[in-house]
């Protein structure tokens, strides 16, 4: 960060790499930061984590995730350098636990401005909550919505034990499947099978983190109309881990 710090006109988003889905445009993006009016503005979740003990030095909220995730953060390139050359740690050691320490500093917080996304306007940790979070089926892609705070997250994280629902919404989202154009990805990366005939749609897969997603066509009854802002296809009850 040292080479930006001067870079004022500069906004960089960090979020982890194997477990987290894109779900929107860059222009979305940089609306929604500037929006938020922060300068430094975190991912949110429901647990206090790695130090349950920080959870009551946390400010209250009335509506909305009080824990920080370092998961994910966007901000101005001169803030992110202002809070990382304070790391004295080894590399190995919590960075979430480094942010945390400096996020409840309320002289540093007001200072520096920084926020954490209490609805799931950008990012989205499944980890607590999935109960929150259904597909959204527009003609020709699909979003994430979260029904809770009626906001339609475009970093979907799938933190803690939540790679497997991570990893069923990467079939969908942004445009794995959707009702118009059915499966994006299945000519991609198909290879023609001896006697000269291609592989089938559907049989080929492809790597989302560390799980191996396989797509194929749902059934003509699948396809579903677009959805209005507050309707939204939930997880099946595997899917949640019930029953």
């Amino acid at each position: 960060m040292e080479k930006y710090a001067d870079r004022e006109d500069m906004i960089i988003m960090f979020v982890d790499s194997y477990d987290v889905i894109l779900a929107g445009s860059p222009t979305e993006l940089l609306k929604k930061f500037v929006q938020s009016g922060s300068r430094l503005l975190f991912s949110a979740e429901s647990f206090c984590w790695p130090e349950w003990g920080l959870a009551e030095q946390y400010p209250e909220v009335g509506t909305g995730k009080r824990f920080l995730n370092s998961g994910g953060f966007i901000g101005f390139a001169t803030t992110i350098h202002q809070i990382v050359r304070q790391w004295k740690y080894k590399d190995d050691d919590d960075d979430q636990l480094f942010y945390t320490r400096l996020y409840l500093d309320p002289g540093l917080r007001e200072k520096l401005s920084l926020n954490l996304d209490h609805k799931s306007r950008i990012f989205q940790n499944l980890n607590g909550a999935l109960d929150e979070v259904v597909l959204k089926f527009d003609r020709n892609r699909v979003r994430i919505r979260n029904v809770a705070y009626d906001t339609l997250p475009i970093v979907v994280h799938g933190n803690g034990p939540t790679k497997l629902q991570l990893n069923y919404l990467g079939n969908y989202v942004p445009n794995g499947w959707t009702p118009e154009g059915g499966c994006g990805f299945c000519n991609q990366d198909r290879r023609t099978l001896p006697g000269g005939a291609a592989s089938p749609p559907g049989v080929s897969g492809r790597v989302c983190g560390t799980a191996y997603s396989v797509s194929a066509p749902l059934p003509a009854a699948a396809a579903t109309p677009g959805l209005s802002p507050r309707q939204g296809h939930p997880f099946p009850a595997q899917q949640r881990g019930l029953p």
